[in-house]
């Protein structure tokens, strides 16, 4: 066997007598197929159309027309099977399943690196797995050059297929420096190939080589041309799938960059916070939250949703929650807070909505006692002190659910209020909270309760029956726990009474 290289490069192949001979194409060898068929040969589906309309003026070309159909069918599937994919290493997986299943023994796709000259050797599948070891052990210590006459570097620089009927003494030395490796090679049989581009745009971004073992049926230009167009196919869904990869990683930053990293410390008080995307493949959208530390103290507290999803959302998303930490720091009550970011809303462009619910933590404040009354006492109840609290206003967000620290969770009752942006103007209402020790209040947005499978008031339920649940099971694991220090701890002794001291006055041990 001889090797085929396209325009520009020594002699493709040894033609057999009567068998093969070049293709008009320097590129595109006609193998074991017709000689002199009529009409213009094109590329893609359109040279297996062309077959299928020469068999149907020879009869004599039945089989490779029944081959062509079958080509047809497959590319077809491929092309779906493909498409239903967005995960780059399961589409990389897939391409060589497809092309093991229609088009050779052995599989090798190769992707070009991002930076530099090397070539990756992103998969490679045989039906002997000792070959397909082997050449990943090769390629690992001898790694694909762009620059190299080998096959994938050929394929990657000029864009055109590469055939290798036999390995010649130079491309030998390009691929096995070692002739061990070149020994193992041919005992581990690896036969014709073709190595075929896989162009997106005007670059190619990879190259897919099949082959057979030797002595199996030799490739055909219907084999050539199946190859071509599934390398096409594979590499439009492989680009789209790292696209699509770039644009959610994109987005988790930029969503990232908007919400607070990580609560701050707070005195007397903790903040946990979670951020998940509601709908599969949107990494950007129009919730927010942010923890304001106040002077004295206090938080603010606040979360909201603007209406949509994508860049636009979170655009408007990132400038509410800048003016309402500005409203926040500058001390606004929370009813006063939401007017002003209302107005703002309404004069930005598109007519953006937004809920919002914002509210200031006060702690608990111990009470002064006074000089020389029973309040100095340890123990006694502070005069002037109270319970920590919130102070509430809502902007058409759902209310908070609120979790007492003796008794089933429940939602606040606060005036829902208009959403932000609906018109300018509009008044809130303040409502505030007692918070006895260990309480908790569990803000969220309508994502995580509403649902198009249920509607609003069961999401609610299974929200406050969900932290019920939690509340109670680690209501149990505590007694639990307090039983088992309890059984741990050793029984009391009983005093012992007094008795007699023993004769001679000396000491002596008390009986127990």
């Amino acid at each position: 066997m001889s090797q085929a290289r396209g325009t520009g490069y020594p002699a493709p192949w040894q033609a057999a007598p009567g068998n093969q001979r070049p293709a008009r194409r320097s590129t595109r060898p006609r193998g074991d197929g017709p000689r002199g068929a009529p009409g213009t040969r094109r590329g893609g589906l359109g040279a297996l159309w062309d077959v299928v309309q020469s068999a149907r003026r020879r009869p004599r070309w039945h089989a490779e027309a029944r081959a062509a159909m079958e080509g047809l069918s497959f590319l077809s599937d491929a092309s779906l099977e493909l498409g239903g994919s967005l995960e780059p290493y399961k589409i990389i997986n897939l391409i060589v399943a497809l092309a093991r299943r229609r088009l050779g023994d052995g599989v090798m796709l190769w992707l070009r690196a991002p930076e530099g000259d090397v070539v990756d050797l992103a998969a490679v599948d045989h039906v002997d797995p000792e070959a397909a070891a082997f050449i990943r052990a090769v390629i690992a210590t001898h790694p694909a050059r762009l620059s190299a006459d080998i096959p994938p570097g050929v394929v990657l620089r000029t864009g055109q297929p590469y055939w290798i009927q036999d390995v010649t003494g130079e491309l030998r030395r390009g691929l096995f420096p070692d002739d061990d490796q070149y020994s193992k090679f041919h005992k581990l049989r690896w036969g014709p190939s073709i190595t075929v581009p896989m162009p997106y745009g005007d670059r190619v971004i990879g190259a897919l080589t099949v082959s057979r073992v030797p002595g199996g049926q030799a490739y055909t230009q219907v084999d050539q041309t199946l190859a071509e167009d599934l390398a096409r196919r594979a590499a439009l869904a492989l680009a789209n799938a790292r696209m699509f990869l770039e644009s959610q990683e994109a987005g988790r930053a930029l969503q990232r960059s908007l919400l607070p990293a990580h609560p701050p410390a707070l005195e007397g008080a903790e903040v946990a916070m979670e951020y998940r995307p509601g709908t599969a493949g949107t990494e950007v959208g129009g919730d927010f939250y942010d923890v304001i530390p106040l002077a004295d103290g206090r938080v603010g507290l606040a979360i909201g949703d603007v209406m949509g999803r994508g860049l636009h959302a979170a655009a408007v998303m990132g400038q509410l929650r800048a003016a309402l930490r500005a409203y926040a720091l500058e001390e606004w009550p929370p009813a006063d807070l939401l007017a002003r970011l209302d107005t703002m809303v309404c004069s930005l462009p598109g007519l953006p909505l937004a809920t919002c619910l914002y509210g200031i933590y006060e702690p608990a404040r111990p009470g002064t006692p006074l000089a020389g009354s029973r309040d100095e006492q340890p123990g006694a109840a502070a005069r002037d002190g109270r319970a920590a609290r919130i102070v509430l206003a809502g902007a058409g967000h759902p209310a908070p659910l609120w979790v007492p620290p003796d008794s089933d969770p429940n939602y606040v009752e606060l005036d829902p209020g208009l959403p932000l942006g609906v018109a300018a103007g509009t008044q809130y209402v303040e409502t505030t909270v007692e918070l006895p020790p260990g309480s908790s209040l569990v803000f969220f947005t309508d994502g995580l309760v509403e649902s198009r499978r249920r509607p609003l008031v069961d999401g609610l339920d299974l929200l406050r029956l969900g932290v019920a649940g939690q509340l109670a099971r680690r209501r149990t694991d505590s007694r639990r726990a307090d039983l088992a220090a309890a059984r741990r701890r050793p029984p009391a002794r009983a005093a012992a009474p007094p008795g007699p001291r023993p004769a001679g006055g000396g000491g002596g041990v008390a009986p127990a």
